[in-house]
């Protein structure tokens, strides 16, 4: 599809695009860390130190970040595991700078690998909307600042579509970045209870 991939980075780059691949782990089991040697002769598919190798290529081509999709059969230990190797492996080659993911799972101590979250794909429901906004605040209250909804495009409707927009963008931003709830207006109803925090 892309016979000079390194061509393609290189004009995104210089049009200030930063370009994050998908990329998908079909196993359910993932252990070590993204330091440990990959031998040659066996490629195995449950060590960490393989799954960065094979994308070291690509990262040193110009790709910005990662977008760890699925995942879902991995275990705690594992997706751990995962969040560590997208966070440890870009900084064997590019030591100075932040490595950037998306990952579609976690688990607490996540944290620690500053993971971007997202929450996978939902439907475009007004339950869903509504649900989606109590876990935003939880995550982000867990010390995960980075968390972002689907907007929900198995079921479309124009006009929930549009909402879903509009909250997944608000969400994501202020998941994101501390705000002070004393100059916040109170948000319009969406079937849940808001009330905004005494004073004193």
């Amino acid at each position: 599809m892309f016979p000079d991939p390194k061509k393609v980075l290189d004009e995104l780059h210089q049009d200030h695009f930063k370009v994050s691949l998908h990329a998908v782990i079909l196993t359910d089991e993932l252990r070590g860390n993204a330091f440990d040697p990959c031998t040659v002769a066996r490629f195995d598919e449950e060590e960490a130190g393989c799954h960065w190798d094979a994308h070291r290529k690509d990262f040193a081509m110009g790709v910005d970040g990662w977008w760890p999709d699925e995942g879902d059969s991995l275990d705690i230990k594992s997706r751990l595991v995962r969040n560590r190797m997208y966070w440890e492996g870009p900084q064997i080659d590019r030591p100075n700078e932040r490595p950037y993911a998306l990952h579609r799972n976690g688990y607490a101590g996540m944290q620690r690998y500053a993971s971007f979250l997202w929450s996978g794909d939902v439907f475009s429901t007004w339950e869903t909307l509504k649900t989606h906004i109590p876990i935003a605040i939880n995550t982000a209250l867990t010390g995960i600042p980075y968390w972002g909804t689907d907007i929900g495009d198995l079921f479309p409707r124009m006009n929930l579509q549009l909402s879903c927009t509009y909250a997944g963008f608000s969400l994501q931003h202020s998941a994101a970045v501390p705000q002070s709830w004393a100059h916040m207006e109170a948000p319009p109803s969406l079937g849940m209870e808001h009330r905004r925090p005494r004073a004193g």
